[in-house]
């Protein structure tokens, strides 16, 4: 393993404080304000066999914020090292340690969602967050959320979670998200991602990693069984990653899962597990194991599901269609990256009419039933952009009876029926 930055005797940070239950130190380095975050101490009577004694926390904050940034989060800066401290007994020992950047700029003050709980919410809020309190102040106006911002927040609240389902991460609780809120305006944005030191197992020990890697039901007991998200639903219960996702109760998780999963690139994950030289090489197997297993159950078996149900459109329902736009709508195929897509031979051999029956009425058909995200081009690549030059209005307005002709062939298709 690479030797780790030695934090011992940075300047310590006087006037900065961190919140959070962690040990924590604010520390400059290099000219930077970072906070320390030391890894924990398991107490003795939550351990068991599989456990180490101090969790390996600060790993799993650096890696899972890594691993964030690859599909685009907006994250916190993060370095591992350690730092070496003397307790009041005299034992001297060295600490894991990981090094969070400050985020938060001059002229602006990060809120936790716990801090806009306390403000708006009528009753004590509970430390898991309830669905229903998180929608009740996201889409409601109230001095920190706008309609607007609000519907921008429950978006970010839903990508996170399928992100943090990909990881594991079971403490996503109300601390652990915020906003950035400036000092003098009262503008609200989103903040960087942060706390993700709850993710990629972090109390277990390399010594026990290998049986879990070996075992194909300890694997799955930690898909299925644990970790939890850190949401309530209604009632009072944690949600199943698993099962929440793939139950497609909630549109906007749904809506999330379309969102962010081909903005995860598995090879990628594997390269900065590989690339962190400060773990042993067990951890980074153990690490790319688990996360491969969570990809394929929690992220693509339900990305697949909701892949099919868009693919089993009732075209006899299509309203405003016609028989040659709802034909081409059938032109929707899965890809071999199993990501939906609009096959771009699905026009190959249509007279330029025939393309000009794939009207608004198609566009904002899909739009309304399922979200712009269908024309993201990140998931779908419509075939319908056609080049930039207009079809000439005479060749819709005024078609040729060949054209006319070549559409007559197609099944269900009368041109009396569209003229």
């Amino acid at each position: 393993m690479l030797k780790m930055i030695d934090f011992t005797n940075c300047e310590v940070d006087l006037t900065t404080t961190y919140g959070g239950s962690d040990k924590k130190r604010p520390i400059i380095y290099n000219g930077n304000r970072y906070m320390l975050k030391l890894s924990d101490r398991i107490p003795e009577e939550k351990r068991n066999p599989l456990n180490s004694s101090y969790t390996n926390s600060a790993f799993s904050e650096h890696i899972g914020c890594s691993i964030l940034k690859t599909m685009g989060f907006t994250v916190q800066d993060t370095l591992l090292g350690e730092i070496t401290m003397i307790s009041s007994k005299g034992i001297e020992r060295t600490y894991p340690v990981v090094a969070c950047k400050n985020f938060i700029p001059d002229g602006k003050s990060l809120v936790e969602f716990k801090t806009i709980e306390n403000a708006v919410l009528t009753s004590k809020p509970p430390k898991t967050p309830r669905l229903t309190d998180i929608y009740e102040i996201m889409q409601h106006d109230n001095p920190y959320f706008s309609k607007e911002f609000g519907e921008k927040a429950i978006e970010s609240y839903w990508d996170l979670f399928i992100a943090d389902g990909l990881l594991g991460n079971f403490d996503r609780h109300a601390n652990n998200w915020g906003y950035l809120i400036d000092n003098v305006t009262k503008e609200i944005e989103l903040a960087p991602v942060y706390d993700c030191g709850s993710s990629l197992y972090p109390q277990l020990s390399d010594d026990k990693l290998l049986d879990i890697i070996n075992n194909q039901s300890e694997i799955q007991k930690r898909i299925d069984t644990f970790p939890k998200a850190a949401l309530q639903d209604e009632n009072k219960e944690k949600v199943s990653y698993k099962d929440y996702i793939s139950s497609f109760q909630n549109q906007d998780c749904t809506d999330a899962l379309i969102r962010v999963f081909p903005k995860i690139d598995i090879d990628k994950i594997h390269d900065v597990i590989d690339n962190c030289g400060e773990i042993s090489d067990i951890r980074k197997l153990f690490y790319k194991t688990m996360v491969d297993a969570r990809y394929e159950q929690i992220i693509l078996e339900p990305y697949r599901d909701i892949s099919q149900k868009l693919k089993e459109i009732r075209f006899s329902e299509l309203s405003n269609l016609t028989q040659t736009e709802k034909s081409l709508v059938k032109s929707i195929t899965f890809s071999d990256n199993d990501m939906l897509n609009l096959s771009e031979n699905s026009l190959e051999g249509c007279s330029q009419l025939e393309k000009a029956f794939v009207s608004e009425d198609l566009f904002v058909f899909i739009g309304e039933n399922f979200g712009n995200e269908f024309f993201s081009g990140t998931m779908i690549n419509s075939p319908f952009t056609l080049p930039e030059e207009k079809i000439l209005e005479e060749s819709i307005i005024n078609p040729n009876r060949d054209e006319l002709a070549e559409l007559s062939d197609i099944d269900g298709f009368d041109p009396a029926d569209d003229y």
